[in-house]
């Protein structure tokens, strides 16, 4: 499919009305639309605290001067950007499936990245493929998603993840909300990229894209199954009704080691079919 057909004209009016919330409140040094723990001088009242010499005699509450016979300040919380990273899994094995997981990955990423720049967030999509990350600047502003829209057409899936060596390149310099969408895969050392990502006091949100083939197998006969990320990799199945029992056994056991992982590290975990509504995904953030 091309994706250029993907975005048009309906796919942003369908974003107008919808909102990502976040519950990380920032500590990045840049003016935005999020809450921080910091104080400062913005219009929303925080807390009082006495008064200290040095301090603004504006910033004074003369009422509460009046009732406790005691001078104290205000204190306001200070506005902040959210910073949201985007890890997108461009692998070979997201082109799969009638509906191919991608289309449903680049949806989410476009969605994602509307909501975070319409908050007056700052928004960073960041891809992955074969171990390796291509960092992208952070964006802000309404006027820069649809040079992001841009960049998303051009993506081109191949190759390999290596989804956790990517991850571990990105030098993270604030708390923010990370999101990666990706089939995972590659789960022997996810635990890694999570534990990292918590070290770097993210909020992790994992986004897991399967095609509907993937879910609901309706294979049967004698067929050949070809590694689409190494084509060297090859296997003669005789596919039969033990075989799809074994494998629905062995997808419910990947999910639940996936589940277990997302839990240890206090990520959110957002399972999707490549045939969902898109809107319905991002409302799950």
């Amino acid at each position: 499919m091309d994706n250029t057909l993907l975005f048009d004209n309906d796919f942003v009016k369908r974003l107008n009305n919808m909102k990502i919330a976040m519950k990380t409140k920032s500590n990045t040094n840049l003016m935005g639309g999020r809450k921080s723990n910091a104080k400062g001088s913005s219009v929303e009242f925080s807390d009082y605290r006495e008064y200290a010499l040095g301090d603004d005699l504006r910033r004074v509450d003369w009422n509460a001067y009046g009732r406790f016979d005691k001078v104290y300040i205000k204190l306001f919380s200070e506005e902040r950007e959210g910073i949201f990273n985007i890890f997108l899994d461009t692998s070979e094995s997201m082109n799969y499936g009638e509906k191919p997981k991608k289309n449903m990955a680049l949806y989410v990423a476009a969605g994602i990245i509307y909501i975070v720049l319409n908050s007056l967030d700052r928004a960073a999509l960041h891809l992955i493929k074969d171990g390796e990350l291509n960092i992208a600047k952070g964006k802000t502003g309404r006027a820069n998603y649809y040079k992001m829209l841009q960049d998303l057409e051009q993506i081109e899936f191949s190759k390999s993840a290596g989804l956790t060596k990517a991850i571990l390149q990105y030098p993270f310099k604030y708390k923010g909300v990370s999101v990666i969408i990706s089939d995972f895969y590659e789960i022997d050392d996810l635990e890694d990229a999570l534990k990292y990502l918590k070290f770097k006091k993210q909020e992790i949100i994992l986004v897991r894209i399967l095609s509907k083939e993937e879910i609901e197998p309706e294979l049967t006969g004698a067929l050949n199954f070809i590694d689409c990320e190494n084509d060297k990799n090859s296997y003669k199945v005789d596919v039969d009704s033990t075989l799809i029992s074994d494998y629905h056994k062995a997808y419910k056991s990947f999910n639940e080691k996936l589940s277990a992982l997302a839990l240890k590290y206090q990520a959110n975990l957002i399972m999707v079919s490549s045939e969902d509504s898109f809107e319905k995904v991002l409302m799950r953030l």
